[in-house]
Order: C-alpha cells, then structure tokens, then sequence
C-alpha cells in the first residue's frame, strides 16, 4: 500500500496476510478488501479529468481473523462498486445514488429481502470481523448495513454508503462518491421470490419531510418504527428513508434526525 493511502492504512496492514516472496514491496500484502484498490482506480480516472463514471470489481478479499472451519482464510467472493461525479444530476447523499445500482442487482436476481440500517446506530462489537474492518471506509451517518431479512438470525451481507470525507480528502475525489461492498456468498443463499404483477396506485404518493429532535442515544430504527405504526394501514403502505442526523457537535446530548415518509 503506498503512503497516499489514507489513516486507516495501518489497520488494513494489521489484517491483511504478508506474502513472504513478493514481488515487490507494493504487492507484498494480500487485499483484506476490495474497496482499497477500487479507490485507487477511482483516483487514477478522476486525476484524468473523467467527470462522471463507476467502476466495480468481483474477486475475493483475505482477512485475519476471517476463518474457515479448517482455520484458513475463508474466501468468499465479493463485489465491489463506486459511483463518483463532480458535476452531480442527483440531490442528497450519494448513498442513495449506490443504493440504485444495488437494487438493480438485486432486483434482476428476484431477491427482495433486505432492510438497511444506519451504520451509525450499530455498535461495532457487533459486527462480523470483515464487516468491522471496512467500515471506518464510509461516513457513519450516511452509510447503512445491508441485512438480510429471510434468515432466522441477523446476516449482514455488506456496507452502502457515502465515503468517508477524510478520504474523498486524500484521493482528491470528488464530494459526490458512493461505494458498497457486498458477499456475494451470502447473498446467493437469499430466498428468490416470485416475481408477480402489482397494480400501481391511480393516486400520487403523499410525501413529507419531518425532523425529530430526540436524545443522543435514540436511533433512526425507532423513529422509523414509529412513523410507520403510526401511519400504515391495510389500505397503504409507508415508505420512510433517513435523510439526515445532524449534532452541532460531538458533545451534545440532542440530535435532529430527518425523515422522509411516502404513503402510497
């Protein structure tokens, strides 16, 4: 890894495995993600003034402490995409620009059994190891944990989100870039649905955005739980996504959390 990395250099270094023959210093350790190179791609075509494009990649990252039942590195394959743009068409957080193509993937697969949650409302001890470690990679507030929803038990198959400022700062990339990275393993274990014909509502959705100001250690869940049990009825359906969660400051004990709701 070269120096224009970012802060989290050190730690990709402390989980990545060393190849003990490399050919060179720059190829001397194995990728604990994917994410890394896909940044340094991103890099290289921003620096030739390519203005709006995405880049994706499947291969198969290796992580200590990520092993096998026979005490290998397990080796999952992932995928990995970033979407960039210095001149945006699209308002908000680019997470939801990401967050299309993800649907897309999923959506072709017939797989539609996922709910997202706001990194920042997650502890990390939580977390699987390779989760955990690719998560400083993305602003907390404005990325979400790709969960799985057909399992008896909490599956996270990957991150979506905004990249972290730091290192949009230190890739020189523009403010506009979202990323994800998704196990594709897990991910081909989902139940596909069937896909049947919904007739659309002959009325237009009623959208509103609302801001709570609510204590520091209430989460979005809550919020959204709420708004729905509030609103839904067997004759619609509410829609909510997070649009913001802003503090003044690292201390506070308040912060405002903004909602958006569809009723269709």
């Amino acid at each position: 890894p070269r120096s224009t990395l970012f802060p989290y250099t050190t730690l990709f270094r402390s989980i990545a495995f060393k190849i003990k023959n490399s050919l060179s210093p720059e190829l001397e350790l194995m990728r604990p993600s994917l994410i890394v190179s896909m940044l340094e791609k991103t890099q290289q075509n921003v620096s030739r003034n390519i203005e709006e494009f995405s880049l994706y990649e499947f291969n198969i990252p290796h992580q200590k402490g990520y092993m096998d039942k026979f005490n290998l590195p397990k080796e999952d394959w992932h995928l990995s995409f970033v979407y960039t743009s210095k001149n945006p068409q699209f308002e908000g957080s680019p997470y939801y620009q990401v967050k299309r193509y993800f649907q897309k993937i999923v959506n072709s697969l017939g797989i539609d059994l996922f709910e997202y949650e706001l990194v920042a409302d997650t502890l990390d001890e939580d977390l699987p190891i390779w989760v955990k470690n690719i998560i400083p990679t993305f602003e907390r507030n404005s990325s979400a944990l790709i969960i799985k929803k057909d399992s008896k038990k909490r599956e996270i198959i990957g991150v979506i989100g905004e990249v972290n400022t730091e290192i949009k700062s230190n890739f020189k990339l523009p403010q506009y870039t979202g990323m994800f990275e998704i196990n594709l393993d897990l991910l081909r274990k989902s139940k596909q649905k069937v896909k049947r014909y919904e007739e659309s509502s002959k009325y237009p959705p009623l959208i509103q955005d609302i801001t709570f100001t609510v204590k520091d250690n209430i989460y979005y869940k809550t919020i959204e739980e709420i708004v729905k049990k509030t609103i839904e009825d067997k004759n619609s359906t509410v829609v909510t996504e997070c649009l913001d969660i802003y503090k003044e400051n690292k201390d506070s004990q308040e912060k405002k959390i903004t909602d958006r709701k569809s009723v269709v």
